[in-house]
């Protein structure tokens, strides 16, 4: 009879049968945690592994998939818990989705917020951003992003697409503006408006001049206002849905906040809940100062870049129209005009703004103008 000797180490099983040259690994990572950290990129991802007490494997998958990861995974380490963490990016939501629905933890964070040292800096390659990554999950130093519903995500899409839309039309026409003062065209700008009898001489102009350029630039500008046109409509039939009428009403309640504006808001914000106080939101948007202090020294400058760039610019607006319909919002802003520029007081106004937004928000309650 052969005596099988047990040696335990960890959660590796190792059985030893004597005079016969056989030796049988029985891996067991059951109730191991495995940190796994993702540098993403289009055709292949780079993957670090580690433990609770030290680095492991590190692999690249191409071409990459969330299946293909968690078969590798399982195959290393079987019967492990994984933690799976990756910066957001380019690849945005769907690979979260995926592992999540495979039973995988799944983090995203912000590329900015994780911990760099000046070696990964001055050496930077992907398998050390992934192992960076996942070293830092480890430690618990990462905070997620909120990660929104395709649906959500879908809708959010839809009214960027818009803002792209506007940015590309005022492309055209500066691009227009600039043909015709490089040529010495004699046109008073001042009657360029946009509209469509403003085109329509425009058109005539350039067929008389025999300049393609200017023709090619209005068709331009024809068809995507007539796109603009197209997706304003998706999105204020959008606005009157269930899932957003109540909701897009109180906002428009606000003076200064159009129908536009509401599902601007509503599509970045998503839920209001998730931001603890004010700050939190007012950080989120952007309106809070970037500071430098070192001791005695203390440092404030402008608004920090860290923001989001649509809502900041959304409400900052709204907050030149509201001035000039809310009572308690037009003295405020007089006040503040008298210690700072209009500039700045616009921005504490666009502060009182998001007060504004998140009460209605939070309560259901239409906004009460109070006209001085």
């Amino acid at each position: 009879m052969f005596k099988i000797q047990k040696v335990i180490s960890f959660k590796l099983e190792i059985y030893h049968l004597p005079n016969s040259g056989i030796m049988k690994v029985n891996n067991s990572f059951l109730g191991m945690t495995i940190y796994v950290g993702l540098d993403v990129h289009a055709k292949s991802w780079s993957v670090a592994t580690f433990s609770e007490h030290t680095a492991l494997k590190k692999f690249v998958l191409s071409p990459p998939s969330p299946t293909k990861l968690l078969d590798s995974l399982t195959k290393f380490y079987p019967q492990a818990d994984f933690k799976c963490c990756y910066e957001a990016g380019f690849s945005g939501f769907w690979i979260q989705r995926e592992l999540e629905q495979l039973g995988v933890s799944t983090m995203l964070v912000n590329a900015p917020d994780i911990p760099v040292s000046n070696k990964d800096r001055k050496r930077k390659t992907d398998a050390r951003d992934a192992s960076k990554i996942a070293r830092e999950l480890r430690a618990g130093n990462l905070n997620p992003i909120y990660v929104p519903s395709k649906e959500m995500e879908k809708d959010r899409s839809l009214v960027r697409y818009r803002g792209l839309l506007v940015r590309d039309e005022r492309r055209v026409k500066q691009r227009i503006k600039m043909h015709l003062h490089l040529q010495g065209y004699k046109i008073d700008m001042s009657k360029l408006t946009w509209s469509k009898a403003s085109l329509a001489h425009l058109e005539e102009v350039s067929n008389t001049l025999a300049d393609q350029y200017i023709l090619s630039c209005t068709d331009q500008l024809r068809r995507l206002n007539s796109i603009k046109t197209d997706i304003t409509s998706k999105i204020r039939s959008l606005s009157r849905s269930k899932k957003y009428c109540s909701i897009s009403y109180l906002l428009q309640s606000i003076p200064g906040i159009s129908c536009l504006g509401s599902m601007i808001i509503l599509t970045e914000l998503i839920d209001i809940r998730r931001f603890r106080n004010l700050d939190h939101l007012c950080s989120f948007v952007g309106l809070v100062p970037d500071t430098r202090s070192s001791g005695e020294t203390q440092r404030v400058g402008g608004l920090t870049y860290r923001a989001n760039k649509r809502l900041r610019t959304l409400i900052i607006e709204c907050s030149w129209i509201a001035i000039r319909h809310d009572g308690t919002l037009s003295l405020a802003y007089s006040n503040y005009c008298k210690k700072m520029r209009g500039q700045k007081a616009i921005v504490k106004i666009a502060r009182k703004m998001l007060s504004r937004i998140r009460f209605v928000w939070l309560n259901e309650q239409p906004y009460m103008t109070n006209r001085a």
